[in-house]
């Protein structure tokens, strides 16, 4: 097991004993240094997870809807939904994502509606 992986272990003392390591004393790190690369490892899964989360925003963010867009002929699409996103008319995937009563089922709907027919 590596080094990393120890330190993402929770309760452990690796981080302890590594501060007692004569090869780390040489490198004059302060506990507060110790501590930042241990809370690293320890949350280094979540800041991977979040990174990807706000990819996926931005890619909604970035990807338009014509403005001219019928809604009422987006196949699959819930009715409620068509009438909330013909009343607003969003401009990205990202404001229709924002509007109340839209599911992420709906936004993929139109993904996909836009992909075959835009």
């Amino acid at each position: 097991m590596s080094l990393w992986d120890l330190l993402r272990q929770p309760h452990n003392t690796v981080a302890e004993s590594l501060a007692q390591n004569p090869d780390i004393k040489k490198m004059d790190l302060s506990n507060d240094q110790l501590q930042a690369v241990t809370i690293d490892a320890k949350y280094e899964g979540y800041l991977a997870k979040q990174k990807r989360l706000v990819t996926g925003f931005r890619a909604l963010e970035n990807k338009k809807i014509p403005q001219d867009m019928d809604y009422q002929n987006v196949i699959h699409l819930r009715s409620e939904a068509r009438q909330r996103l013909s009343a607003f008319k969003p401009a990205t995937l990202g404001q229709a994502s924002r509007i109340t009563g839209i599911t992420p089922a709906d936004i993929t709907v139109i993904r996909i509606h836009l992909r075959k027919y835009h």
